[in-house]
């Protein structure tokens, strides 16, 4: 291959490397309203009064909105489906505000100085309320965090506000009760998860402008342009004709980005003044008024013969959506449909739970989607499991693990599937990602632990896990090529970029169908009025939902150049050849410079483009097993992540360098999940954890060698053989790091982050039990 499994570099790194304006801050039109937002300093409060005459009055103030000024619209701002499977619970502007840093009123102003200035003038009576901060005491609460009548959900989610219920879901298969009445060997165990926060390194961040017809365009450093219009649409009552995203290069989003932040009140202050506008969220805004990764409790009960047949899975989670359901459905129930099915052999198993409101900040959608929270439950019992066998963790999982060619009930029930026929296993060499991991970490030289010194123990820890590529039957991704004069290629492609480098991919995919080099392909991205429709870039479907339709569109474009290049040479298809440059059939030759030129200045003259769309039928999943290695110190608690070990099968990697750094990017984040990111509230209910120097992020520093290979895989539903590889890196350092902890000193972390003094207690109780 010319192009597909090369390490090609990012197409649009050097540009950015040198400064050229490539994000949505560069883009801003000149003289732009600088647009504030007013917070909320209270957890929960209705707005009593709110004055806001001494702001109008200031110099330089333009426009100031409250929810009187703006329309009253319930929305999500979740980038999903649509039907959204979110509550519509949402509005722009609201009477109630329901966490700290909840909007409260928005202000235009000529400078940031002014802005500033004239939120200060705001006078805002409030009704201070009690709010709900354990999100175990939601649920059925008398406390209602949304008392309104005029939300709704759009389809059956399970959506309760008068018990404070975001989303339910419950399944099973088989008599999961009786089963583990059965077992030799039980085991059950709660474990909780934190508000982990995104750190992209650019803020949420949008823009927005009138053009000549008056049409309101908006940059946003967003994952889901087309989302982000509709809703917009929908909410401000505007036509979708009118309105125009743009999303041009995002500095990272990790799923943060996969909702509507600021381009509601850039909208608005636009649309209001007539004048361009931007907004920039501070460092502390985005800690404090985005979203978060949803904290759970998962509570998990294991159940296996005394030769580690497992029969029995019961999984029940409790997930805290904030102030808001945004994607609360969708992330609970992918702790579930992307981690049970991992151990298909069982008898019976069971999944469901509820979402609840509490008075935090939303949470929303986060790398890993659920899938990191049920994957260290899951793999955090399955280590316990096989503690009280007295097996190897690792000869318990490759003994009920699921292979090629097999299935999981879970799969049709919870949507991976058609017409009820579960999705099979046709790529999956989890075996030897198993196997593999354990030779490079060194696994029967150091499980269970090795004593370095009198203080210093050391260990190994491990994990399995899946994920998915793309929403089957839901999502869809759509391409064009266009060919130009002197034989080069556009590809457009409402996919998004979001510095996972899928531009860079899907260029190479076209060119590779089109037998051309990369330079070749001029790659356009994410602009609704330009490019052809997608989702976005979410749910890891990027390169297998989006590929597949760049890979359409290209197989359409090279059908069509052997058409023309017949009709010019005067022979019939099926005689001509072509090599990326050159159509042959017998003795006639032409090029495909002179083709090009032939079809747009001299004869037969017509564009040539071709569009493909594709909607997965299946999700299949790439798997991965992590494998940590981690000293720690028996006197202090404290810990050290010495090599971390990845083995992933993800069908072709379509570009191994990028491949790589998705990976490796996953599992640094996954670390920081697991053993950094500690999420602190003060009693009120506001996050104190809310800046890069009360948040710890983990470094180079933080991280010892990383070792990461790939698996000889073939996806034959995938282009050119591949499956998704942007999420799965993230799932399985939690319980990998946990598991390494125990292994190490016999202390077991059910609630994360793993932290040094909880080590240490933990070492101080088994010392007690002695």
């Amino acid at each position: 291959m010319k192009t597909v499994n090369r390490k090609t570099p990012s197409l649009a790194g050097l540009g950015i490397m040198q400064g050229r304006p490539a994000f949505t801050a560069d883009l801003a039109a000149p003289n732009s309203l600088i647009v504030k937002i007013l917070r909320s300093p209270h957890a929960f409060a209705r707005i009593k009064n709110i004055d806001v005459t001494k702001a109008q009055a200031l110099a330089g103030v333009e426009l100031v909105l409250t929810y009187h000024d703006v329309p009253r619209v319930s929305f999500t701002r979740a980038g999903q489906g649509y039907p959204e499977p979110s509550p519509h619970d949402k509005f722009v502007l609201d009477e109630f505000v329901r966490y700290v840093g909840d909007e409260v009123a928005c202000v235009a102003a000529v400078n940031e100085a002014v802005a500033e200035q004239a939120l200060a003038l705001i006078d805002v009576e409030y009704e201070i309320l009690e709010p709900i901060l354990d999100f175990e005491k939601a649920l059925d609460n008398p406390i209602l965090i949304h008392p309104e009548k005029d939300i709704k959900e759009m389809f059956p989610i399970g959506f309760d506000p008068k018990k404070n219920l975001a989303a339910s879901y419950y399944m099973h298969v088989g008599d999961v009760d009786q089963v583990l009445k059965d077992c030799d060997v039980t085991i059950e165990e709660s474990f909780y998860t934190q508000a982990q926060a995104h750190a992209m390194l650019e803020p949420h961040t949008a823009n927005a402008r009138l053009d000549y017809h008056n049409r309101l365009t908006i940059y946003t450093s967003t994952q889901t342009p087309f989302h982000v219009r509709r809703i917009l649409s929908q909410t401000l009552g505007l036509p979708l004709s009118k309105i125009r995203i743009i999303k041009p290069r995002v500095g990272g989003g990790f799923g943060g980005k996969q909702a509507l932040h600021g381009e509601m009140f850039v909208a608005l202050v636009t649309m209001r003044t007539g004048k361009p506008s931007k907004i920039v969220f501070t460092r502390q805004e985005v800690f404090e008024s985005s979203y978060t990764r949803h904290p759970m409790r998962l509570d998990m009960r294991l159940g296996a013969t005394k030769d580690g047949v497992i029969k029995a899975i019961d999984c029940h989670v409790l997930s805290d959506t904030g102030a808001y359901g945004e994607h609360a459905l969708t992330v609970f129930m992918v702790a579930g449909s992307k981690v049970l099915p991992l151990y298909n052999k069982v008898d019976a198993v069971r999944f469901g739970g509820e979402v609840v409101y509490t008075n935090h900040v939303s949470a929303g959608a986060y790398r890993g989607y659920g899938a990191i929270q049920g994957n260290y439950a899951l793999e955090s019992a399955i280590d316990l499991l096989a503690s009280k066998l007295k097996m190897d963790p690792t000869e318990l999982r490759k003994k009920n693990m699921i292979a090629e060619g097999e299935t999981s009930p879970i799969f049709a029930i919870m949507g991976e599937g058609t017409a009820g026929t579960p999705m099979v296993m046709e790529s999956c060499k989890l075996a030897y990602c198993l196997s593999r991991g354990k030779e490079l970490i060194g696994w029967k030289d150091k499980y269970p632990r090795v004593q370095v010194d009198e203080n210093k123990v050391r260990s190994v820890g491990m994990a399995i896990a899946m994920q998915g590529s793309g929403i089957p039957h839901i999502d869809m991704g759509a391409a064009t090529v266009k060919l130009n004069d002197d034989g080069f290629y556009n590809l457009t492609v409402g996919a998004t970029d979001i510095g996972q480098g899928s531009d860079t991919v899907l260029a190479a995919i076209c060119a590779e169908e089109l037998m051309t080099t990369i330079d070749k392909v001029i790659v356009y991205s994410s602009d609704t009025d330009l490019t052809p429709f997608d989702v976005g870039a979410y749910a890891s479907s990027t390169t297998y939902v989006s590929g597949n339709a760049v890979l359409k569109a290209a197989t359409g474009m090279k059908n069509i150049l052997i058409k023309e290049a017949a009709l010019a040479l005067e022979v019939e298809e099926k005689k001509i050849k072509f090599d990326g440059e050159t159509f042959v059939a017998g003795e006639k030759v032409i090029t495909l410079r002179d083709l090009a030129n032939h079809l747009y200045y001299n004869e037969h003259q017509k564009q040539l483009t071709s569009t493909g769309s594709f909607v997965g039928k299946v999700s299949p999943p790439p798997f991965m097993a992590g494998l940590v290695e981690v000293e720690v110190d028996t006197e202090t608690g404290e810990f050290k992540v010495l090599h971390y070990v990845s083995v992933v099968d993800c069908g072709t990697t379509l570009n191994p360098m990028l491949a790589k750094g998705q990976v490796e990017g996953g599992i640094v984040q996954g670390l920081g999940m697991a053993g950094f990111e500690e999420v602190k509230y003060s009693p009120k209910g506001k996050l104190m954890s809310n800046s890069f120097l009360t948040y710890k992020i983990p470094t180079a520093l933080d991280i010892g060698k990383l070792t990461t290979e790939f698996a000889q895989s073939y996806e034959e539903t995938g282009p050119f053989g591949a499956k998704s590889v942007g999420e799965i890196g993230i799932d399985t350092p939690p319980a990998a790091l946990c598991n390494a902890i125990y292994n190490a000193v016999g202390v077991r972390i059910t609630n994360l982050p793993v932290t040094p003094q909880k080590i240490l207690e933990g070492i101080c109780a088994n010392k007690h039990k002695e």
